[in-house]
Order: C-alpha cells, then sequence, then structure tokens
C-alpha cells in the first residue's frame, strides 16, 4: 500500500536475532537506555504462527546487549489479560526475566509496566486482590534476591477530556490499588475528536496536559511520555477514504523537542519523580517502532535516522 515508507531498516518481523541486534545497537546509538517491551499473555489467540514477544525472548538470550537494557509491559487488554487462575504462571515467567543485570530497575527494584489499571480492576474483581495480586509478584521477586518490584499503572485518556480536571480517578485507582507509580502509554485522542491532520503542537499539548493532570492530582510517582507521533492511517483505510480520523504532521524536530520538553518537566517536578536527583529524570517515548499508528523513531527506508539522531543531538546538547 501507500505506507512502504514506514519499512524498517531491520525487516517488518523482529523474529530474528540479526534484526534485533540491529535495534539494539542503533537506539543505544540514539542515546536511549532501555526498550519497554509490550509482553501478551496467550498470543496464540492472535495468530498461532506468530510470536508476540519474539523481540523480547531474543533480547533475553542474547550474550551482548550493545549497551541497553530492558523492562516489560503487560498488556492487559483483550484478549491477551492475565486471569487470575494464570497470574503464577505470568508472575513466574516476570520474576525469571528480572533477574537478569540488565533488567530495568527504579528506586533498586526491577520494573514492570501495566497498561491499563482499570482493567486490572476488572479482571480480579476487586481493589484488596488487585493489590494482593500485585504483592504475590513482589514476594515472588523477594524470593529470587530481589528487593521487589516497582510497578507502574496506566490508563487510557478518554476522548475529550482536555481541559478538564478528569483523570483523578484514574489516579485515585493506581493509589488503592497498591501501584508504585503512574505512567501513560499514550495520549493519541486527548483533544476532541477531529477529522484530517492536525499539527504537531496539538499532541504536544495533549501530552503536557497529561503531566500537568498528574502534578495536580497523582497521589504517585509520574513519568511523563513523550509521543512520536499519531497516524493511524496504515490501520484504518476505511475511515481514512470515509475522513473520519485523526493524524498529526510530524518531523524528526518536533519528536526530539517533545522528548526534550518531558526532561524538563520531569526534573521542575522533583516531588513527582520515581528516583530523586541526582539520578537522572526517567521519561519514555512513544515508540520505537509502532508502524500502524505511526509513531515510530527507528530508522525506516522513508525517514532514515532522522528521527533518532534528532533525539541524539537533543540529548548532547545543553
Amino acid at each position: 500500500g501507500p505506507y512502504q515508507d514506514r519499512q524498517p531498516f531491520s525487516a517488518w518481523q523482529d523474529n530474528s536475532i540479526c534484526a534485533v541486534e540491529q535495534q539494539l545497537a542503533t537506539a543505544h546509538n540514539f542515546g536511549i537506555d532501555f526498550f519497554v517491551f509490550d509482553w501478551y499473555f496467550n498470543v496464540a489467540v492472535n495468530d498461532p504462527g506468530e510470536n508476540l514477544n519474539s523481540a523480547l525472548q531474543i533480547t533475553q538470550a542474547l550474550p551482548d546487549r550493545y549497551g541497553m537494557q530492558y523492562a516489560i509491559l503487560y498488556v492487559d487488554s483483550p484478549p491477551f489479560d492475565v486471569q487470575p487462575t494464570n497470574w503464577t504462571t505470568a508472575v513466574n515467567e516476570w520474576v525469571g526475566y528480572m533477574t537478569d543485570p540488565d533488567y530495568v530497575q527504579v528506586s533498586g527494584k526491577p520494573v514492570l509496566f501495566i497498561i491499563d489499571v482499570g482493567e486490572m480492576r476488572s479482571d480480579f474483581g476487586t481493589s484488596v486482590a488487585v493489590s494482593g495480586a500485585l504483592q504475590q509478584l513482589r514476594a515472588a521477586a523477594q524470593a529470587q534476591g530481589l528487593s521487589g518490584v516497582y510497578v507502574v499503572g496506566g490508563f487510557g485518556v478518554p476522548d475529550g477530556t482536555m481541559g478538564q480536571n478528569s483523570l483523578s480517578d484514574g489516579f485515585a485507582i493506581a493509589q488503592t490499588d497498591g501501584y508504585d507509580a503512574i505512567a501513560f502509554y499514550n495520549y493519541a485522542f486527548a483533544p476532541p475528536p477531529v477529522n484530517g491532520m492536525l499539527p504537531f503542537s496539538t499532541l504536544s499539548a495533549a501530552g503536557l496536559w497529561t503531566w500537568n493532570e498528574a502534578a495536580q492530582s497523582s497521589p504517585l510517582p509520574f513519568i511523563p511520555t513523550a509521543m512520536a507521533g499519531w497516524d493511524p492511517r496504515p490501520w484504518n483505510e476505511t475511515e481514512s477514504t470515509s475522513g473520519d480520523l485523526m493524524w498529526y504532521s510530524r518531523t524528526p524536530q518536533d519528536v526530539a523537542t517533545f522528548a526534550q520538553a518531558a526532561i524538563a518537566w520531569a526534573a521542575a517536578n522533583p516531588q513527582l519523580r520515581p528516583e530523586p536527583p541526582p539520578t537522572p529524570p526517567l521519561v519514555l517515548i512513544e515508540a520505537w517502532n509502532e508502524f500502524g499508528e505511526g509513531s515510530h523513531v527507528i530508522p525506516t527506508a522513508g525517514d532514515g535516522t532522522t528521527y533518532g539522531d534528532a533525539i541524539a543531538a537533543m540529548l548532547l546538547g545543553p
């Protein structure tokens, strides 16, 4: 189709050692410290012939990760959510990764990101049950000689909420259910729905709004996420031809400036940082390779290394 320019230099699939090694080395050269891999339970329901966790598994098996660390984001969305009866199985697999010296630690503990605190509450039924499940995870890590697990929860930003104090409920759920911190995967639909292309400044304004909501309402530490874009037309051809679709323009400098803003915000809000200074601020970029959503910085046929180069130049600047 018309989006061949998004083809990554390492090929479309992360199912070979070479492809994963190339990406680890390239990301490290851009100044990126770690990947947070989406982790899926029950992957066979998606496509029996495709392993959605292949990149994570290959990374774990590599003897040389080219200076990169890694962590896990548990995608607790149907059909991949872990039911209580399978929780122990998932916990044991996660802790197996967490014992790796290259697994990312926050405040001296391996970090686990969970994409949706609301879905966890739905799966386990009550706040007490979610809290118990997270404590089981921490205890399993401690049994392996670790200090516990630093659990970061996220939730979706509802359509049309930008400009309202509407995220406090999600923050409250995260606190009540026993999470250590909060971070959003993305927030592409925070502005009021619009058809067609919007300037990147609209996306960055949405990000800043979510960060400032945290400054006002979050009882827990907060990790800001800078999105690298949003253009889901490859996954929504029907909507794109009918006009019922929204996407953002973007340039490499747009993305680098947005990431710089996330660093500056974290530095200006030390009370919300997971780790106090002089530890460097912790920020996330969404994402390395979300091609279908148009949120990526990996080198591609169309953009080359320009997005990663811009991030690297920003990180090396004043």
